[in-house]
């Protein structure tokens, strides 16, 4: 999710950066943490940081997390680890988490100070609900997707039950029609993933299928 979504509107976290220091104001203290196995190195976020803050390599992210006021993130997964942990959460890309109602989705047409202004003061009054909702939802895909990787009969009595709960919308020839490989192979507009696709259908959907072409040979027919 993270890596076909990723981010519209920046390139990457040099880019988000520079837009946070570009406008936020003197009163943020902007923490840098750099991914351990990012290709981006400290003395590039110390160039564009200046002097709006500090870039710290050997912080423990979630020492990170627990001194900041507000997580600000592409789509990482340190934006998850941070909600429900209770801190706001402020994403400028695209993920797992877009289109919930316990983080803040940065909008490229309104002013960015004001965003993160609004929602620090949004989470004080909400935190506890939102931190909540956090929770919930990290239940919610622990139950219905986690895959447990050193636990092999785990994974197979969790596809069995997955497959069997889908059976009925399997196609005789188990191919994908183009309305389902554009859904897909696409980015579609936010608010169609977040609101008018059901993950957790269109997940099982998929993996029912590719299970049935690895054991149909692929599912190739006619050259197809």
């Amino acid at each position: 999710s993270n890596i076909i979504c990723f981010s519209p509107h920046v390139s990457g976290s040099l880019e988000a950066l520079e837009l946070l220091v570009r406008n936020l104001g003197k009163e943020y203290f902007i923490m840098v943490k750099p991914h351990p196995k990012g290709q981006v190195s400290g003395a590039e976020y110390r160039t564009v940081l200046g002097a709006a803050g500090s870039v710290m390599e050997r912080i423990h992210v979630l020492d990170a997390i627990d001194l900041s006021d507000l997580v600000v993130s592409i789509n990482s997964t340190v934006a998850f680890e941070a909600a429900i942990r209770g801190k706001p959460v402020f994403l400028m890309g695209r993920g797992i988490l877009s289109g919930r109602s316990f983080v803040a989705q940065w909008n490229p047409e309104e002013d960015l100070a004001t965003q993160v202004a609004g929602w620090m003061n949004h989470y004080k009054e909400n935190g506890e609900k939102n931190t909540a909702k956090a929770l919930a939802w990290g239940a919610f895909l622990y139950d219905e997707y986690y895959l447990f990787l050193n636990d092999i009969q785990r994974i197979k009595a969790r596809l069995e039950r997955d497959l069997k709960d889908h059976e009925e919308m399997a196609d005789p020839d188990g191919r994908l029609d183009m309305k389902e490989i554009t859904a897909l192979c696409g980015i579609p507009e936010l608010e169609y993933l977040t609101d008018k696709v059901s993950g957790r259908d269109l997940l099982k959907l998929v993996l029912r299928r590719f299970l049935a072409r690895l054991k149909n040979g692929m599912g190739m027919k006619n050259g197809r």
